[in-house]
């Protein structure tokens, strides 16, 4: 009886206790709804964050669980609305009896993604990514390209080389002739063709090794203008060669000028330019050698590799007609190299020396038959000449490891009875008898 009595006693204690716990929030919102659940996207993740907020004002953010509290909303029924970053929002109602709690879970959809693109006529600049499926560039997209012969070369193989194939065995077509002794000056390009259609009818064979630049130049002007020009650096500027403990020779100088005008308004026209190029770069030499008492030491030193060039080109076109035009252009590279396959281990004695002349003269003359028909000739005579010597017509001698020296090993079948170089080799790769 004892034992039945005390059970009542601890229900009782404990149906109090419960009643005192329920009771403060209960009181806590008497005029309201406690509203409670989930925030889940369409896949049933909940999300974290979420904003959680009703039409009277009162508002949350849902957990790192995803869920939410509003401890009192009123009046009832109640809009919910939840929203969060990446989805859109979603609304309900919430209803019930005034100081219960009511579960609202809430689903997000997918947030809706506009983009707009403007397409316009012209590009504002060059997209190296058309380059793989041919590439046109105008007079405009030629003038932000650099000045330098050499930089705007290796511009032009870098569009090309996104078609596949190695950039530097890319070939250049000057109105229609290929592989020409230099550049055209910039101011007399009329378009540039980069990476055209490899199958095109106009070639004999596709260009495997690399991709295809085809320069257009443009006529004489109707008016008069020219230019000078002169871009230096020095090597002031650069940072030492991390290998020598001197300061590096390195420098570039580019002056010249370009002239053009009318012979006869809208009939004759000429250009011509003329530029000297000093551009001195330097080898390191970082190799091991022998002094004189037969000990080891190491040698790191920079040998100048001037370059010296000098590049020409004159143009003279008429028009015979409305539909008939012909083009006389000359061009002329020359290039004087020093101390050539100098560095690393190969020591300056076994350098050469090089001077390439090379020149062009070409006649064009193109005829507008009918509108589908149209008729090209072209005629070219090129000249190349190159001389190279060795720096020492000694016996080479080659330490696996250590360095190279004596007479340039290019030249050792090149070497005449007399000790002079024989003329009839002019590669360093050709053997002579």
């Amino acid at each position: 009886m004892a034992g039945v009595f005390s059970a009542g006693i601890l229900l009782a204690a404990m149906q109090a206790t419960q009643m005192v716990a329920t009771k403060p929030e209960q009181r806590a919102c008497p005029n309201g709804i406690r509203i409670e659940g989930t925030i889940a996207d369409p896949t049933g993740a909940l999300i974290p964050g979420a904003h959680v907020e009703s039409a009277a004002g009162e508002s949350t953010d849902a957990g790192a669980d995803g869920r939410y509290v509003l401890l009192c909303v009123a009046p009832v029924p109640a809009d919910i609305t939840a929203q969060a970053t990446g989805f859109g929002s979603a609304s309900s109602k919430a209803s019930g009896p005034l100081g219960t709690t009511v579960y609202l879970d809430l689903t997000l959809a997918m947030a809706v993604v506009q983009t707009n693109v403007q397409v316009e006529a012209e590009a504002p600049g060059l997209d190296s990514d058309a380059a793989g499926g041919g590439n046109e560039l105008s007079q405009a997209d030629v003038a932000r390209l650099p000045d330098d012969p050499d930089d705007l070369l290796r511009e032009l193989q870098t569009l090309a080389g996104d078609a596949g194939g190695d950039p530097s065995a890319t070939a250049i077509v000057v109105d229609g002739f290929q592989n020409g002794s230099a550049m055209p000056p910039k101011s007399s390009i009329a378009s540039v063709r980069v990476s055209p259609d490899s199958f095109s009818a106009e070639r004999q064979n596709p260009d495997w090794n690399g991709g295809r630049i085809e320069i257009t130049t443009k006529p004489g002007s109707e008016s008069w203008h020219g230019a000078l020009i002169f871009t230096g650096s020095n090597s002031v500027f650069n940072a030492t060669d991390p290998f020598v403990l001197t300061a590096t020779p390195s420098g570039k100088r580019r002056y010249g000028f370009e002239f053009a005008g009318p012979v006869i308004p809208k009939r004759s026209g000429f250009s011509m330019a003329l530029e000297k190029r000093d551009i001195d770069e330097f080898n390191v030499v970082n190799a091991i050698t022998l002094a004189a008492n037969g000990m080891q030491t190491p040698l790191r030193e920079a040998v100048a590799a001037p370059q010296r060039r000098w590049i020409g080109s004159a143009r003279a076109d008429t028009q015979f007609s409305t539909k008939d035009i012909a083009t006389l252009s000359f061009s002329a590279n020359v290039k004087n190299l020093a101390n050539q396959g100098v560095g690393g281990l190969v020591l300056p004695e076994a350098g050469y020396s090089s001077l390439t002349s090379e020149y062009d003269l070409h006649f064009t003359n193109i005829e507008t038959i009918t509108a589908n028909l149209l008729h090209q000739a072209r005629v070219g005579l090129s000249w190349k000449r190159t001389e190279q010597a060795p720096a020492s017509t000694a016996p080479g001698v080659q330490v696996a490891g250590f360095f190279t020296g004596g007479g340039a090993a290019a030249f050792a079948k090149s070497i005449a009875k007399d000790g002079k170089r024989d003329r009839s080799c002019s590669r360093p790769e050709q053997s002579c008898a």
